[in-house]
């Protein structure tokens, strides 16, 4: 490490050393509850992290006031985003009512805001989680880190925090504009070590510009570590970063209220490693609240083991994933082999039968087209939205290869526009399912799954 990231490494120590080591502890208990470490003696064991949450809950939080304390995780009810809005003083701890509390708020993908509140734990607990599962990807504490995202006035850092934490704001908005990417790319290859996080349609937008003007490769270039987070990354943004920048582009799966659920790392690169050292994931039907089987798609749903504010247990994050066990290097790992995204972003084809979240994405043969976004708007009806170069001539060709995964009765739609909008958090969304509602969509799935 040069002397700066050093320094800035060692102060970040010490700095958690004098407020009693609070991320260094739950680090080594996060390692050692992940299998990572020799010692058994660090991690207190789920049951006992789950046997105390209940406790806590069940004790001074009002929603679960009528659960018994030697109730089982099984006995609570799943949650969601509007459950606890309706009802967001409920499932307070009546503990922290008047301690100091972190507000999280997040829009998500379906616009609707929705705030939680957090405890200096769960803070320190996701530093450790964050810590963690960075290093997995290669990325050490102190190094240079460019970070894509939509930077609004909220999450500006000021200069010092900037300088402190070493981090170069990159706005989605300008990797978005083709003309500025030209700049990026020098700066990658002058930067020394460096690493990468961001909304995955952040490095789409490079890796295309890279292929679109045959650029050499691979690029000079010190990359360590690369993270894309908030969007689906496509497989081939994963294969060209590879070959451009010799550097696994690995995917994080993770929400604003909770922190990193699951992401892939250097050992499993395809496919996401649970944080089971910090949640408690279920996969649970589509219909009800069972269980599904292994290797079966269900509702994401998972229990925070951490936040005593506002304990969320069993809380349905609105996605649907397939967990798995895997075997590496002699170790096994609960990974989810799959991640659908929200259950209101799934296109569905002629017969209802899901289609894979990548389908729109599929399209690195038509070299003109630089943004699309697949929009059901009936059973048999679907739009495509096309932001293209002039002179794409290949408009047959794209409705059939569509056809070919939607199903031959499919009647298909091209509209062509200057820009494909951003949702408020800056992301993009490749499909919308504009047919099946809410309300209407799980028992939908739960038909054709």
């Amino acid at each position: 490490m040069k002397l700066f990231e050093t320094i800035r490494y060692i102060s970040f120590w010490i700095k958690d050393y004098l407020a009693g080591a609070p991320v260094y502890n739950n680090l080594r208990e996060i390692r050692s509850g992940m299998g990572l470490s020799e010692s058994d003696k660090v991690s207190a064991p789920l049951e006992v992290k789950v046997r105390n949450l209940i406790n806590h809950a069940t004790g001074t939080v009002p929603y679960y006031s009528n659960i018994k304390a030697s109730s089982s995780l099984s006995d609570f009810p799943v949650t969601n985003k509007n459950m606890i809005n309706a009802q967001r003083a409920s499932f307070l701890s009546q503990l922290f009512v008047k301690e100091k509390k972190i507000k999280v708020t997040t829009s998500g993908s379906t616009g609707t805001p929705f705030t939680v509140y957090q405890d200096l734990h769960k803070k320190y607990r996701n530093t450790a989680d964050m810590l963690f599962f960075s290093e997995k990807a290669g990325f050490r504490l102190g190094s240079k880190l460019y970070y894509v995202r939509l930077w609004t006035s909220y999450y500006r850092k000021n200069r010092f925090t900037k300088w402190y934490q070493n981090i170069e704001e990159v706005n989605i908005l300008d990797v978005s504009e083709e003309e500025k990417i030209p700049q990026i790319i020098e700066d990658i290859k002058k930067r020394k070590s460096h690493a990468w996080l961001g909304y995955a349609s952040g490095f789409d937008a490079i890796c295309n510009y890279l292929e679109k003007h045959q650029f050499e490769a691979p690029i000079p270039n010190r990359i360590t570590s690369a993270i894309a987070m908030s969007e689906a990354l496509k497989p081939e943004t994963k294969k060209m970063f590879k070959k451009y920048f010799h550097t696994e582009l690995l995917s994080r799966y993770s929400n604003m209220e909770n922190g990193i659920i699951a992401q892939q790392t250097k050992e499993v690169p395809d496919k996401f490693v649970l944080n089971t050292a910090s949640y408690v994931i279920e996969i649970l039907k589509l219909d009800d609240d069972k269980p599904v089987n292994n290797g079966e798609p269900g509702r994401i749903v998972i229990t925070d083991l951490f936040n005593y504010a506002m304990p969320l247990i069993r809380y349905d994050t609105g996605d649907i994933g397939v967990m798995e066990t895997h075997e590496c290097s002699g170790r096994s790992y609960k990974v989810l082999s799959k991640i659908y995204g929200r259950k209101l972003d799934i296109i569905h084809d002629t017969n209802g039968k899901p289609v894979s979240p990548f389908v729109s994405f599929n399209i690195t043969h038509f070299k003109k087209i630089k943004q699309i976004q697949l929009i059901q708007e009936d059973r048999k009806r679907y739009l495509i939205k096309l932001n293209i170069e002039n002179g794409f001539r290949q408009h047959k060709e794209i409705i059939n290869q569509f056809k070919s995964v939607l199903g031959p009765e499919s009647i298909i739609e091209l509209d062509f526009v200057d820009e494909i909008p951003l949702l408020a958090s800056g992301k993009r969304k490749a499909t919308v399912n504009n047919y099946i509602k809410e309300e209407e969509n799980t028992e939908q799935l739960v038909k054709t799954l």
